[in-house]
């Protein structure tokens, strides 16, 4: 009875430690692909970039054409900031929209790298195939708007962002935009007076995009990234 209850514990850790082995080697690899996107996501939503990155990077490994995968690992890039990043960034969204052509939110990410390095024709290609299958949809229409703008096309990106603006969005995005439209073509009291609507936004929603839209109230830079340099 001694000598049992001696060797019991031990006994116990390694039935323990077998059942451990079992349900992990039992795992299937879509399973095993949800769970490294999920702990991706969830670091992506803590501010936590570079630890996102790399549960993304072991979701590829898995499943190296999912366009998913390479979407969040473009996000996880862009969050990173940085001109390196911004051409994995590119990279990753481009292969995710060459296996998904209907990758609305890949699309989008790739008109804003677009925009940001003043490639305002292929910006303005990536929203107008958005907004073909949604036309109403606001991300889009900002794009583009600002591809008009960057393209010096004044007229037609004020019609869009007055489009946008008469829906009172509830979000400083399309404010800020408005406002870089506004003064890239020199009417800077319209942006001044468009840039005032945001007060009465959340300041919590307004903090991150005023840093990103930082360089885009200057009349030649329409952008809403503050990311450069995409072309390698």
């Amino acid at each position: 009875m001694g000598g049992y209850l001696k060797y019991k514990p031990t006994v116990v850790f390694f039935a323990l430690f077998l059942l451990i082995y079992m349900y992990a080697c039992g795992s299937s690899p879509a399973e095993k692909f949800e769970k490294y996107m999920e702990s991706g996501r969830k670091h992506l939503s803590e501010a936590m970039p570079l630890e996102a990155e790399i549960e993304f990077k072991n979701a590829l490994q898995i499943d190296p054409d999912s366009p998913e995968g390479l979407y969040f690992l473009a996000l996880a890039y862009m969050r990173s900031g940085g001109a390196s990043n911004a051409v994995k960034a590119y990279k990753e969204l481009s292969r995710a929209v060459e296996l998904k052509p209907g990758y609305t939110e890949a699309r989008l990410k790739l008109g804003e790298l677009y925009l940001a390095s003043k490639e305002f024709t292929r910006a303005a290609e990536m929203a107008s195939q958005v907004l073909k299958t949604e036309p109403g949809r606001t991300e889009a229409r900002l794009i583009y708007a600002a591809a008009l703008a960057g393209r010096k096309e004044y007229e037609k990106a004020i019609e869009m962002i007055e489009e946008v603006l008469r829906t009172k969005p509830g979000s400083v995005r399309p404010y800020l935009v408005g406002a870089s439209v506004y003064a890239s073509s020199g009417e800077l009291l319209k942006a001044e007076e468009t840039l005032r609507k945001t007060l009465s936004i959340d300041p919590t929603d307004a903090a991150p995009t005023f840093a990103e839209m930082a360089k885009g109230t200057l009349p030649d830079d329409p952008t809403i990234t503050g990311t450069h340099g995409i072309s390698g």
